[in-house]
């Protein structure tokens, strides 16, 4: 832990640690099904489909891949990107072995935030042809199975396959979490074979500003020319972000912040922010602040003085995004501890 007095020289990272084991349990647990007054209008749902990133002052592209059957495939993008710095998000078809087989490396680059992982489906049917049952059934195994591998919450963002979607498959989804349908705006059309070239000439067609831009890991036609697309995203003047880096929302504040005194000292406690990747724990009065790497979940802050009142807010760092503080604790007051009496014989 290091002591902070400003965070403007923090640097918050974007790196997505594992789950602490309250933060896996809340994750692999479906909340509670609830319909809201927006899920009954098929308007509304269907203006839920994200097929372009945001107006920004920033050129900016999205670079996703889908299922990944081809687990060289796989390799071929984690190799290129770890060797350019390259931000990609991967939509993961869970019952593929690839991502499995690939997670060691993956990891490591999901923990640093270069990589995002979202949910593709357990088995990759055609969703519209669910029912809202067996929808919600492929997302969480798939779900799951991402919580297990990789150590993170993938929601809220789900594709679905072959892009069918309907407001049946965005209502369902949305009640076990899934509320944002991620969608495309350019393809580099290689799901299944076809020549390089043609690859090519769609990368020169679709690499553009404020596009999510659809790759696939099927097979390895895209893999010769990873290099040459990232020049052409350059050439453009194309910054690569993951959905995280633009659509990330402000976490929620810590709960339940308790503070117990000791000789100098206080423990500090609060519960989990999924996905966090740090906490910030301010003392007041003095405005001293630690970081708290996660998943920890507790700070033993030293060096008070004694006979002063304390009380402690906490924040979270999720995805770069820093919440607002915590309510605060209650106010505690270091105290020197008592000697033992001498007992005499």
């Amino acid at each position: 832990m290091q002591r902070r007095r400003f965070l403007a020289s923090l640097g918050l990272s974007i790196s997505l640690p594992a789950l602490s084991k309250m933060e896996a349990a809340s994750a692999s647990t479906r909340p509670a099904t609830q319909v809201s007054a927006w899920l009954l209008n098929t308007k509304d749902l269907m203006r839920r489909r994200i097929f372009r990133l945001p107006a920004s002052s920033q050129r900016r592209m999205a670079w996703t891949i889908d299922d990944g059957t081809d687990v060289r495939a796989i390799r071929d993008y984690l190799v290129f990107a770890k060797k350019y710095d390259v931000r990609l998000t991967f939509f993961v078809y869970s019952g593929m072995s690839g991502w499995a087989a690939n997670a060691r490396t993956m990891k490591p680059m999901i923990e640093s935030g270069q990589i995002q992982i979202a949910n593709h489906t357990a088995s990759h049917p055609d969703l519209t042809k669910l029912t809202p049952a067996q929808i919600k059934n492929e997302l969480w195994k798939c779900h799951k199975f991402i919580v297990k591998t990789y150590g993170i919450d993938p929601r809220p963002y789900f594709r679905p396959p072959y892009g069918a979607c309907n407001a049946t498959v965005i209502a369902a989804a949305a009640e076990i979490g899934y509320t944002s349908p991620m969608m495309w705006s350019g393809t580099l059309a290689n799901s299944t074979p076809a020549s390089t070239s043609q690859v090519w000439n769609f990368a020169k067609k679709y690499v553009g500003n404020e596009i999510i831009l659809l790759g696939h890991a099927n097979n390895r036609l895209a893999s010769p020319l990873l290099k040459q697309i990232l020049d052409l995203a350059k050439k453009r003047k194309l910054k690569l972000v993951t959905l995280n880096d633009v659509f990330a929302p402000v976490p929620p504040s810590p709960d339940a912040v308790t503070a117990v005194s000791g000789d100098g000292s206080a423990s500090v406690t609060w519960e989990p922010v999924v996905n966090a990747q740090s906490y910030i724990v301010t003392v007041f009065p003095s405005e001293v602040q630690y970081e708290v790497k996660s998943p920890k979940l507790h700070l033993d802050a030293t060096g008070l003085t004694n006979d002063t009142n304390y009380r402690f807010t906490v924040f979270a760092n999720v995805f770069g995004n820093a919440s607002a503080p915590s309510k605060p604790s209650a106010w505690v007051t270091p105290r020197a501890l008592m000697p033992t009496p001498t007992q005499t014989p």
